[in-house]
């Protein structure tokens, strides 16, 4: 029974901005629960934190999936530490 308000929500029309309100929660939901450890993901190279989080950013700014930009942002960070 829990199911019927997302079966509901397809067949109903929204208003533009109401429309776009609702496709953006998905980036606000990444960023409110990855923010807090971009800082804390390594002490002493707090920098590769902040490059991962610029990128997952660049990528939800143009719109790109937000599978996309987590995994973006998981291998721009591992290849920070890889090599540096």
């Amino acid at each position: 029974m829990d199911e019927l308000p997302f079966v509901l929500v397809d067949k109903m029309n929204f208003s533009g901005k109401l429309e776009k309100f609702l496709k953006l929660i998905p980036y606000t939901a990444m960023t409110a629960l990855i923010f807090p450890g971009v800082f804390t993901v390594d002490t002493d190279k707090p920098w590769i934190g902040i490059i991962g989080a610029l990128t997952a950013g660049v990528l939800a700014w143009k719109r790109k999936p937000v599978m996309v930009c987590v995994l973006a942002a998981i291998a721009a960070d591992f290849l920070l530490y890889l090599f540096i």
